[in-house]
């Protein structure tokens, strides 16, 4: 059901903007800018001052606290203000205080620390729950508690996706979940070509998505995982598939769209997948293949993800006690002479400077919270029954940074499920995913890590988690929608679409949806970039023409604030601006500017939106 909402005209809402390419000035600080910038927008939108009474009141304001944002260009901010369950600016207090109406909830964090919610690209949450129903415990006991708002589930059953569908149209998922689909199982044994009736999706905002097949290479789940060394039984583990055979599936699974997971333990394995991944998958990656586990990487093997493309995907929490406890018996540990060959992530880091690095806790293997796996990721160091178990030189010599754990839990995770431009980062434009923190592991000494505590998660604006104690983080924080507003009244109703029928260029334009589709009088088609903003529209009236007002039918999804630049002129690009619409908007709204122009090209460019970018109708008064 369409929602009008009358959108005021003015200029872009920003006091400053730091442009992702600029090399003039220094990234600026937190107390020096709001920032309204969409991640995925190839430039910075147009700044000007502000005052109050410009801004549109966000439904969320949070402040008091230290934001860190995982944005490379604005790291650390003060404030965020969320509106209708989008981020809509980021910065300074003051200039996120702007933000603040009558209706505006406005939550203290009182010196915690606030950052995107975590990014769980590798889990089994529902599948482990399936035989007491995947419903709400699950991600009110498991999952939202542990600061997680956006994960994978690997591997879906056919069984466990019609469950998984079901649920979701019942609006009962409170997480991101991307669900990939079962090529073969643990124990190697391929499961037919069902998952070929169930296409990869990749719309924004979707809480249930199809994220791809999920491809087992070697044993660890059932049988041992593939190793070049020899175990103590004297096996070398199980491994599925040779190169060709691997290449054969990842070519048949990329002929029909789908990104491929592959579960890849032990080194020969791994050296299986890289080769073929290599060789199969299209230059750039662009589905994002990815190696799941990781866990033994012999130094021969430095640099062959790079080479492959393939995202990886790696464990945080460390199995020191395993090594340490003196247990042999375990017929599948690494021995001694091979320790620093288990999970060498600096190593990985350091020699596949390109690779994007994910993180996992691939639940319910492990179980730690969120200081448990920063603990694993910098020092090793693993709580056991009788104490910690400290590690050797040889897995220390694996650690990584906490601002690289950090990394990998939000932006490398959402990378690697194709949710970067949506979560991952706090951005204007994206969901507001967020998560507070008791303190920040960013400064508090190494040996407080483990305390790090999640007090509250939120998704899409609205409290879904709040730990015993921290009620007052959650009051009030269920993010209403924004009031609506009558639609602007209809210019000159009688009179043509000038627009029609006319001829029409734009920046993109997605399979199957032209330009032409705005201007076609029906509202049932439209025209699509089948991309984020910045993107833009334009029409060629064909000769100059008195022009009076600008019609505009959104095609949106999600809600959220966009910003819309309209120009004119007698020639293609045109640099006359008409005006500026922006705010809070829905699909199937009327936008509308008006005045008194002569012009010939009419060019229409958001430079914010949170869904991609695309029009209904462009009709021309």
């Amino acid at each position: 059901m369409w929602r009008p909402i009358a959108l005021t005209l003015s200029l872009a809402l920003l006091v400053a903007a730091c442009s992702a390419d600029s090399d003039v000035n220094p990234s600026p600080t937190s107390s020096e800018v709001e920032t309204t910038r969409a991640e995925s927008s190839p430039a910075s939108p147009q700044v000007t001052s502000t005052t109050k009474s410009d801004v549109p009141p966000a439904t969320v304001v949070v402040v008091g606290g230290n934001v860190l944002t995982m944005d490379d260009n604005v790291p650390v901010a003060e404030a965020v203000a969320i509106d209708g369950g989008i981020i809509v600016a980021v910065g300074s207090e003051t200039a996120v205080q702007t933000h603040i109406g009558p209706e505006t909830e406005v939550i203290d964090l009182e010196g915690r620390t606030l950052m995107p919610g975590l990014v769980d690209a590798h889990s089994h949450f529902f599948a482990n729950g399936a035989d007491s129903g995947i419903g709400a415990a699950i991600q009110d006991t498991e999952i939202l508690p542990r600061g997680i708002t956006t994960l994978g589930e690997l591997a879906t059953s056919e069984d466990l996706l019609i469950s998984l569908m079901e649920y979701e149209e019942e609006g009962q998922l409170a997480v991101r979940l991307s669900a990939y689909l079962m090529f073969n199982d643990g124990c190697g044994d391929e499961q037919g070509d069902w998952w070929k009736a169930h296409p990869m999706t990749r719309e924004p905002g979707e809480m249930l998505r199809i994220g791809g097949i999920k491809v087992f290479s070697d044993g660890g789940s059932c049988n041992v995982p593939a190793v070049s060394y020899t175990y103590a039984n004297g096996s070398t583990g199980d491994l599925y598939y040779d190169v060709d055979e691997m290449k054969a599936i990842i070519e048949e699974a990329q002929g029909a769209g789908f990104q491929v997971a592959i579960h890849a333990l032990g080194d020969r394995a791994i050296d299986v997948v890289t080769e073929a991944l290599g060789a199969a998958s299209e230059p750039g990656n662009p589905l994002r293949h990815r190696i799941d586990h990781n866990a033994v990487i012999s130094p021969d093997l430095y640099g062959a993800h790079q080479r492959s493309g393939a995202v990886a995907v790696i464990f945080g929490a460390y199995q020191t006690c395993l090594f340490t406890n003196g247990d042999k018996s375990f017929a599948y540990r690494t021995p001694d002479e091979f320790i620093s060959w288990e999970w060498p992530w600096r190593a990985l880091i350091d020699s596949n400077p390109d690779t994007v690095v994910a993180w996992h806790g691939d639940f319910p293997i492990f179980q730690e919270s969120l200081g448990g796996h920063l603990v694993g990721f910098v020092t090793r160091r693993q709580q056991g029954e009788d104490g910690v178990c400290e590690p050797s030189p040889d897995m220390t010599s694996g650690t990584i940074t906490v601002e690289e754990a950090l990394r990998a839990m939000t932006m490398g995770a959402a990378h690697a499920l194709g949710r970067d431009q949506e979560v991952g980062s706090i951005v204007a434009g994206k969901y507001a995913d967020l998560i507070v923190l008791n303190q920040d592991p960013l400064t508090v000494p190494v040996d407080d890590l483990g305390a790090t505590e999640v007090l509250m998660t939120m998704v899409n604006g609205a409290s879904a988690f709040c730990a015993e104690g921290s009620e007052v983080l959650c009051e009030g924080t269920s993010a209403p929608e924004p009031s609506a507003q009558p639609e602007p009244e209809e210019c000159m109703p009688e009179s043509g679409n000038l627009a029609r029928d006319k001829a029409v260029t734009s920046s993109a334009s997605g399979p199957d949806l032209p330009g032409e589709h705005a201007v076609d009088g029906d509202p049932y088609t439209h025209w699509g970039a089948a991309d984020f903003a910045v993107q833009w529209i334009e029409i060629d009236l064909g000769a100059p023409t008195a022009v009076a007002c600008v019609r505009l039918l959104t095609d949106q999804y999600p809600a959220g604030v966009t910003v819309h630049r309209v120009n004119g002129g007698d020639h293609a690009n045109p640099g006359q601006e008409l005006g500026t619409i922006q705010g809070h908007t829905d699909d199937g709204q009327w936008l509308q500017i008006e005045g008194d122009w002569v012009i010939r090209y009419l060019r229409i460019t958001t430079e914010e939106s949170p869904s991609w970018v695309s029009w209904r109708e462009i009709v021309v008064r």
